[in-house]
């Protein structure tokens, strides 16, 4: 299983978090999905590729960009 972490583009209230975490949780081999609305960000454990994980925050109406490694944390 991968851990990555995605930006999110687009949220701006709970709903928004709610609408993110739902579309990707119910992809097969996803093993946890969290979506922190302040950070704008998303934490995925997950066997699946990327572009379906991008794809599924897309079809919710919000944009999910990889974010670098090496880059700094961001808070949970």
């Amino acid at each position: 299983m991968k851990h990555e972490i995605y930006l999110i583009e687009g949220m701006s209230c709970a709903a928004c978090r709610h609408h993110v975490e739902s579309a990707v949780r119910v992809l097969p081999g996803i093993s946890d999905v969290r979506v922190n609305l302040i950070a704008a960000s998303m934490s995925v454990t997950h066997d699946c590729p990327r572009e379906e994980i991008e794809a599924a925050v897309a079809r919710a109406g919000y944009r999910a960009t990889p974010k670098e490694a090496g880059a700094p944390p961001l808070p949970d």
